[in-house]
């Protein structure tokens, strides 16, 4: 009987006049300039094969795909949108890929705790240094990806020098056998991480709708808006700086005046503006530059790179992103990091700017332009013609999910007494504890104070809402907190405890596992596994016990660090471990959401942190909206007794 593998390894080489960073791999994908360079793949157990245009295609990879057997890839995304756009123009003869045949092997990764950087993720496993990136075939590709401008036309390299393609090819020869290697020493993705992994591949490929025209508009605004500010504050420094947005002389002019600042962040600037004995010629300049750095002109480019085939942004989320609690992250257009936006009435700005209204006219209602650019972002984002926008968001969801996990009672209690309308919400309720009536108090300690933050911390935070507090108010705030809340600090403890339990069980030679509340921990090949209630995993690898140098016992693990990007040992406690599993939980609810969404019809096309965005006829907009809250709001079936709420809205435009 003749073996007939039940998956290949595939990578793609390809090049274009687009810039993929920018437009990403659907509006790539989509453009007619976007040609196959080469194609390697590799059967399981097999040696890797080659194919390029202008030859045969494989037929046993062409029966492969169309037996709807398993493809493999790192990013398998890419492949899917270039099989089924770029390849199927040259030959339709071929079976589209389909994305239940798909198994992503960077997914698979990131759920066991490795990086997404395929390169990375190939050290992290211990692969030895000839699996590793081949930085000179990188660099090749980096210079193949798109043509030369002569002055006859654009020249592609390939075409130009066959040489230089064979190269290419061992480069991505490479890459589907380090793929498979690395595939090769991880698990498979769990099958409810798979069937959302697919739902992630659909959501990606509707994409949203955005308003060119508004951004258009908006671009002219804040070409103006900038070029005004840039000649005002030319003048107000007698030539010094040319630009706002030059820090390093603003930085130097303020040096030169008497006032010397640390940096040019907007929490430095805004404290600066704060004190009231900054003198009023540097207020002026750091004002504008405050409003300066909101230009969103970058924003702007990015929905217009995004979109250009059709209007509709593709591509906008990366399943799996935060490694750490398994959230999705944002890619391209990034509407997970809009600015917060300064214009209340931003539904009317963007009603007279769509009517024309003039910039002066524009500032006299709703103030600076660069403030109104910056605040009118999210509206770029529209539902189709004759449709609405139906967006829901889970209403305080970490509070409740981490009261949930450490049986705090009360805060359950108060949750479910406010959703049923019978008692006051849970930052009045927390103001009180504290024995105050300023409910902004009482949102930045359930915000803040969840996962152990410092009351130095506690404070900084605190201004960022507004809020100026005494060291001695914020010491005394966070302790009354604490006390109030001694089933969640309780868990903290606890997590860290059982945490170290299982490490130190494993240095002693033993399998343990403990369990805190609704989760626990265990050990697995060396890596701490933190079983959650929806029994996903989240992994921390290679972690062990490390004293510091102050003698303190703590735990460390290998992951990608937030600022540096970089995969480096680190160090984590109790409070971080229940903010990972918070979030994570979090991250399930709003998944299982997602799912009976898409199941009801709904389509949704974009998850913003705890909000998810859908799109239906203007006529059932109310009738969607109302389904999109029951399907958000029922509990999972393992999570009894969490109070689930959300709240939402239809309309043309997407706003805060």
């Amino acid at each position: 009987m003749t073996f007939v593998p039940s998956a290949v390894s595939i990578d793609f080489e390809t090049a274009s006049t687009l810039d993929l960073r920018k437009t990403g791999a659907h509006e790539y994908a989509r453009h007619p300039d976007t040609r196959i360079l080469c194609l390697s793949y590799a059967f399981e157990g097999a040696k890797v094969k080659r194919w390029k245009p202008g030859e045969p295609f494989p037929q046993e990879l062409a029966d492969h795909v169309a037996r709807r057997r398993h493809v493999h890839g790192w990013n398998v995304g890419f492949e899917l949108v270039i099989w089924n756009y770029v390849l199927l123009r040259q030959h339709p003869e071929l079976c589209p890929l389909e994305v239940g045949q798909l198994r992503d092997t960077m997914a698979r990764a990131a759920y066991w705790g490795l990086p997404l950087s395929l390169d990375e993720a190939a050290k992290a496993v211990g692969l030895p240094p000839e699996f590793w990136k081949d930085k000179d075939g990188h660099r090749l590709m980096m210079q193949m990806n798109k043509p030369r401008r002569t002055k006859s036309g654009l020249s592609w390299w390939h075409e130009e020098d066959p040489a230089k393609l064979d190269r290419l090819q061992d480069y991505c020869d490479q890459d589907v056998v380090t793929e498979a290697s690395v595939g090769a020493l991880i698990p498979a993705l769990p099958e409810e991480e798979q069937a959302l992994w697919e739902l992630d591949q659909k959501i990606n490929e509707r994409g949203v709708q955005v308003d060119l025209d508004m951004v258009d508009t908006l671009k002219g605004m804040a070409s103006r808006a900038g070029a005004d500010t840039n000649s005002y504050v030319e003048q107000l420094t007698n030539g010094a700086v040319k630009t706002i947005t030059s820090t390093a002389a603003l930085q130097t002019y303020l040096t030169s005046i008497g006032s010397p600042i640390a940096n040019l962040k907007k929490d430095t600037v805004q404290q600066r503006l704060d004190d009231p004995s900054t003198p009023d010629h540097e207020r002026e300049i750091l004002e504008l530059r405050l409003d300066g750095a909101k230009t969103s002109t970058a924003k702007l480019n990015a929905m217009i790179e995004a979109s250009r085939h059709d209007g509709r942004a593709r591509g906008a989320l990366q399943f799996y992103g935060a490694s750490r609690t398994g959230r999705w992250a944002g890619r391209l257009i990034q509407l997970q990091n809009m600015p917060r936006g300064t214009v209340k009435l931003i539904e009317q700005a963007l009603e007279a700017i769509a009517n024309g209204m003039s910039d002066d006219l524009l500032e006299a209602f709703f103030g600076p332009l660069l403030g109104i650019v910056s605040s009118a972002l999210r509206g770029c984002i529209v539902a189709k013609p004759g449709n609405k926008l139906v967006v829901a968001d889970f209403a305080q969801i970490e509070a409740r999910v981490v009261a949930w996990l450490a049986g705090q009672s009360d805060i359950l209690d108060t949750f479910r007494a406010y959703d049923a309308g019978t008692g006051p919400d849970v930052y009045t309720y927390t103001a009180r504890q504290n024995g105050s009536s300023n409910r902004q108090l009482g949102k930045v300690l359930v915000l803040a104070c969840g996962f152990g933050m410092s009351w130095r911390k506690f404070k900084d935070t605190a201004k960022t809402y507004g809020l100026a507090l005494t060291d001695e108010f914020a010491e005394q705030a966070v302790k009354t907190w604490r006390a109030n809340n001694r089933m969640i600090v309780q868990f903290w403890w606890d997590c860290d405890a059982a945490a170290k339990a299982v490490l130190q069980s494993a240095i002693n030679g033993a399998s343990a596992s403990y369990n805190v509340g609704p989760v626990s921990f265990a050990m697995w090949r060396g890596h701490l596994l933190i079983k959650l209630p929806s029994g996903r995993k989240l992994v921390y690898r290679d972690a062990r016990l490390e004293t510091d140098e102050l003698g303190r016992v703590g735990i460390t693990y290998m992951g990608v660090d937030q600022y540096t990007r970089k995969w480096k040992r680190q160090r984590t406690y109790g409070g971080k471990l229940v903010e990972n599993i918070t979030q994570a939980v979090a991250r399930d609810i709003m998944a299982l959401a997602t799912q009976r969404a898409e199941h009801l019809g709904l389509r949704p096309e974009l998850l913003v942190h705890d909000e998810m965005i859908c799109e239906a006829p203007a006529a059932t907009a109310d009738t969607s909206l109302k389904h999109l809250l029951r399907a958000m709001k029922l509990p999972p079936v393992w999570a009894k007794g969490l109070p689930v709420d959300a709240a939402g809205w239809a309309g043309d435009r997407y706003k805060k």
